[in-house]
């Protein structure tokens, strides 16, 4: 890094393979390094020890397998003169055939005062959509030592994943002034190993939904961080749990979907997969045909996607169009009634059914 000023705590949770030697070479080629070996505790219990040893006035995470530009905190904190709480930035999200660059949807600019609550009244669920307003990840953050300690040592160290969230959030609701930037210095690497990529236990679920809600209960009701909180869970049901919506409705979340229609599906990104997967073999409603307008790309991978055009070929009752980007899923359903599908049969996800829908009894009891 060209920032001197910098402490570089790296914390070997345990590990059995040789992270721990290659971690001392840089302890021993850089006096900015040290080296932390402990006994495996988890993320959560480590994040809160390197918290805690920490000297600096800001700090921020990298995880082992992501890297960032050599000149991240230079600009951040050098260049833009960062003093704010907490300074939010993008990054780039390093797929192997791609790369994906993301900053966050609150417009960049320095927030304080009346201004922030627009921040939390955006944050989990920006302009009530599944998009966040500021991720959740601490990933791409730099948060001042004494907010970030405090909002940690409210997490279950049990929980495994998503402990980001359990304390990101609270951190901005404690910060006094939030600089939000566009620069992406921090590159994510998505792999099939990745953590976040792994199946997720309920009661991991269950301990992030209790901490977050009760962190939540002692703010404004102006901030709508129920409702955002409900999005959020909903959202990550719907990539993880998605057979457990079972008992709502027959094809969750689209309540207009009867018993024994013919349904086309539209969609074949990762919601879209989980419909067909829980739904091709269903005894309430039979999926005629999956559509998508990329069903080259996904017949390589073996899925029977077909193009959008030979939806004037089959019949059918109703068309689902399983996208959870809002302004994504009214562009699909302009392209489809251009190609003659009546606007009476397509159904989309309904964000305002999910803000007002109760949390399942597996996650809240």
């Amino acid at each position: 890094q060209t920032y001197s000023n910098l402490e570089i705590l790296l914390i070997n949770d345990g590990s059995t393979d040789n992270s721990l030697s290659i971690c001392r070479k840089y302890e021993q080629a850089d006096s900015r390094v040290k080296v932390i070996d402990k006994p495996n505790e988890g993320i959560a219990a480590t994040r809160k020890l390197g918290a805690s040893l920490a000297k600096g006035e800001y700090i921020s995470f990298i995880d082992a397998d992501d890297w960032i530009d050599s000149n991240m905190y230079e600009e951040l904190l050098v260049k833009n003169k960062g003093r704010e709480d907490i300074i939010a930035f993008g990054h780039i999200r390093e797929h192997p055939e791609k790369r994906i660059k993301a900053c966050s949807k609150i417009p960049e600019g320095v927030y304080v005062g009346e201004d922030l609550e627009m921040v939390y009244q955006n944050m989990m669920a920006f302009q009530h959509t599944f998009a966040y307003g500021i991720s959740g990840v601490i990933w791409s953050k730099l948060v001042k030592k004494e907010i970030l300690v405090e909002s940690l040592s409210h997490v279950d160290n049990k929980i495994t994943h998503g402990e980001d969230v359990a304390f990101v959030y609270p951190s901005i609701l404690e910060a006094e002034s939030i600089r939000i930037t566009n620069l992406q210095p921090y590159h994510y690497r998505q792999h099939e190993e990745s953590m976040m990529r792994q199946p997720v236990e309920d009661e991991n679920m269950r301990r992030v939904y209790r901490g977050l809600k009760k962190d939540f209960q002692n703010r404004s009701e102006r901030y709508g961080l129920r409702s955002q909180l409900n999005l959020f869970m909903w959202d990550w049901i719907m990539c993880q749990k998605y057979d457990k919506t079972r008992s709502f409705m027959p094809f969750f979340p689209f309540p207009g979907v009867k018993e024994n229609q013919k349904v086309i599906l539209y969609g074949a990104g990762g919601f879209g997969k989980r419909c067909y997967e829980w739904h091709n073999k269903s005894e309430v409603f039979r999926i005629v045909l999956w559509a998508d307008k990329n069903y080259q790309s996904y017949q390589q991978e073996g899925l029977p996607v077909v193009s959008p055009a030979q939806i004037r070929e089959v019949e059918y009752d109703t068309v689902v169009v399983a996208i959870m980007k809002e302004e994504v899923a009214e562009e699909i359903c302009r392209e489809l009634m251009e190609q003659g599908v009546p606007k009476e049969k397509l159904q989309t996800l309904s964000i305002r059914m999910l803000e007002d829908l109760p949390l399942p009894e597996w996650l809240t009891s």
